[in-house]
């Protein structure tokens, strides 16, 4: 069984790997591998999570606006609120 190893995963900052099984042209099995724990989670201890969006969104020079778009959809969440389209 052919196993195909992609790594780094690109537009990642090799922060990532996959590992494919093959068989018969088909993947039949696929593992994903993180290999840096970001610690955001740490900073933002003890803070309002207001703070958050703007926080988390300096910390990365290449996905900045992910990281501040999930923080307010985890706010969102937390208050309960869906906001108008």
């Amino acid at each position: 069984m052919p196993e195909l190893l992609i790594d780094p995963v690109t537009r990642l900052e090799g922060h990532l790997s996959a590992r494919l099984k093959v068989e018969s042209e088909r993947v039949v099995d696929s593992r994903c591998e993180g290999m840096l724990w970001r610690g955001f989670e740490v900073f933002l201890v003890g803070r309002d999570p207001r703070d958050a969006p703007i926080i988390v969104s300096r910390v990365c020079g290449v996905c900045h606006e992910v990281h501040r778009i999930t923080s307010i959809l985890a706010l969102e969440e937390m208050a309960k609120i869906t906001p108008p389209r």
